[in-house]
């Protein structure tokens, strides 16, 4: 993954799930700044198993939904990762500890088969692999942090402690309408705004429909997030839900996320069957001219 892709996603890491964190109260320190903490030393777990499903539904209906399982160990070099989408996409992808290849399937409801290709320069990366001493991406978490202290301001001290042991410690916080800052429900209208502006019925995706019933006066109905840490200060477990009400619609977002086997995981391997079919498309990419792309790419960022 390149480096200047690598910085976005930390920065929306750090935007999406600090911005969670309106949410509980710590024993000894405020749970605001444990979530900022934990959040911080989760990236960068370099053996891990992670499985996590998003979904987003109108009413009852799910409009869209994608789910994660991924098992990765930087030290062998050994990756396995299956994504789905509710639309019958499903993507697989391994790279087997020892090996310089690559194998991934991208298939809509019939399994096509997989490719094999040689591992770029930057060599295994997973969901988590975050460099945070690269300068760059470091900048980017730190402007995350600060930008999300000031939105979130005195509903930093409403966090709840509900579970504790040796082990972990679980928190809690369940936010309503009232509690919600206004920017965010002017958001929303802006949101609307645009897509009247623009509408299309023919051509507008069933989430800016959902939105476009929901009228201009939408705004979030509550908010809640609940996440465990563990005695090494990473994030185990995450639930988070927001929901929309308009015009007697509502719109939820519900993401589950779970993070374990850390430093025990040992990657699964696609079937030798696959590995003897798979279509080798090395001619396709030149290592050499990425190698060297890439390394003057990230001098001149430097």
């Amino acid at each position: 993954m390149k480096k200047q892709l690598k910085a976005v996603i930390a920065l929306a890491v750090g935007v999406v799930t600090l911005s969670s964190a309106a949410f509980a109260s710590y024993t000894s320190s405020n749970g605001y700044d444990v979530l900022k903490k934990s959040v911080i030393e989760t990236l960068g777990t370099d053996n891990y198993t992670l499985k996590y499903e998003v979904a987003l539904k109108a009413d009852d209906k799910v409009l869209d939904s994608v789910s994660r399982y991924e098992e990765l160990d930087i030290d062998s070099g050994a990756l396995y990762i299956e994504d789905k989408e509710n639309d019958d996409y499903r993507h697989r992808e391994c790279v087997i500890a020892g090996e310089n290849y690559e194998y991934t399937s991208y298939t809509y409801a019939d399994e096509s088969g997989f490719y094999k290709y040689p591992i770029d320069s930057v060599g295994v990366t997973g969901t988590l692999s975050f460099d945070k001493d690269d300068k760059i991406t470091a900048k980017y978490i730190r402007f995350a942090e600060l930008f999300i202290d000031t939105f979130v301001g005195d509903l930093k001290n409403n966090f709840v402690l509900t579970s504790q042991t040796d082990d972990a410690k679980t928190y809690r916080i369940v936010l309503s309408s009232v509690q919600v800052p206004e920017i965010v429900n002017a958001g929303f209208a802006v949101i609307y705004s645009t897509i009247t502006e623009n509408a299309d019925e023919e051509y507008m995706s069933d989430e800016e429909k959902a939105l476009m019933q929901m009228g201009e006066d939408t705004a979030v109905k509550n908010a809640s997030l609940s996440f465990t840490v563990d005695k090494n200060n990473r994030i185990t477990d995450a639930k988070a839900e927001g929901v929309l009400e308009g015009n007697g619609h509502y719109l939820t977002l519900e993401i589950n996320a779970s993070l374990y086997d850390i430093g025990t995981t040992v990657p699964q391997r696609i079937s030798e069957e696959d590995r003897k079919n798979a279509r080798d498309v090395s001619a396709d990419f030149d290592t050499a001219e990425y190698t060297e792309e890439t390394e003057e790419t990230e001098e001149t960022e430097e």
